[in-house]
């Protein structure tokens, strides 16, 4: 109880969110949030531990790219055109960044997966080819793109193995990735 009251009485500094004190990823969360990358699911809360949705990472790539306006509206037949998100997806969709799940489908609040996520960025980066050892992964839907984001060490898990196919992403560790794809590069 003493640490969980903590955590809701103390501002995360450089932040407004009195719920990442503790999270270890406090700091790529400043981060992403001063970036303008992200924002929190309530005045005060950021919640790291929440899955993060799908349609957060197409908005989270759009506000790095500088929010263009798509050429296209109406990508996605689930995705309300006066929607938050509308306009990211149909720019990731024009981008390549996103394809959707089949029937023109975004799913906006499904959860993304980790492999969903290493494709989004390995896409953003324009697809490079794998080092020579890992060229063999071909396998399953996203392989190349979970090996190279794994080879550019855009995964936090030092030591503790690769996470499971189809494994969640939370908020947290998604401001953490963000930060470790996008500190430094120009488009921000």
């Amino acid at each position: 109880m003493g640490k969980e009251k903590r955590r809701e009485d103390s501002v995360y500094p450089g932040t407004p969110f009195t719920d990442v004190e503790g999270s270890p990823w406090g700091e790529a969360i400043c981060w992403a949030y001063k970036k303008g990358l992200f924002q929190g699911v309530a005045p005060l809360r950021f919640a790291p531990d929440r899955p993060m949705p799908r349609g957060m990472l197409a908005l989270v790539a759009h506000r790095a790219a500088g929010c263009p306006a798509p050429r296209r509206r109406g990508y996605f037949l689930d995705v309300k055109p006066e929607s938050c998100w509308a306009a990211a997806a149909d720019w990731s969709a024009e981008r390549g960044l996103f394809q959707g799940v089949g029937g023109r489908r975004f799913a906006l609040d499904r959860a993304l997966t980790w492999e969903e996520l290493a494709v989004v960025l390995w896409r953003w980066a324009g697809q490079p080819r794998l080092p020579e050892q890992l060229e063999t992964v071909r396998c399953t839907w996203g392989a190349q793109g979970f090996a190279w984001a794994w080879e550019q060490g855009l995964f936090p898990f030092s030591g503790e193995g690769v996470p499971a196919p189809g494994s969640q992403v939370t908020r947290g560790q998604a401001a953490w990735v963000a930060q470790a794809f996008w500190e430094g590069k120009e488009s921000l």
